[in-house]
């Protein structure tokens, strides 16, 4: 799980790149890399998003995204390594009430 994450962090500014990787390990590791794992990967790239947003002082983008990437990460706590780094960014972002839905999932 880490190894996807480092992956797709290393592209999360590029959306071309990612949904490249995406597509490269869903035909080459489909058992590995199934849906759920897509999921949560492209969550996790939203959160990164929101965190570089609530940096550039785009607060509404940045909560915008934490919340979107919480409601796709709720349903997909396995695939995540960091829980409480992801907690922390979605409070930094503004999305309180997911973080503590997603800490409670």
């Amino acid at each position: 799980v880490l190894f996807i994450e480092v992956l797709f962090s290393s592209v999360a500014h590029d959306d071309a790149a990612v949904a490249e990787l995406w597509s490269e390990l869903r035909t080459s590791c489909g058992s590995f890399f199934g849906e759920s794992e897509a999921e949560a990967q492209q969550a996790l790239v939203y959160l990164r998003q929101a965190h570089d947003a609530q940096l550039d002082a785009r607060h509404a983008d940045a909560e915008s995204l934490a919340k979107s990437a919480a409601r796709a990460l709720v349903r997909r706590t396995e695939h995540v390594s960091e829980l409480e780094a992801v907690c922390e960014a979605l409070k930094m972002c503004g999305a309180l009430r997911e973080c503590v839905e997603f800490a409670l999932a």
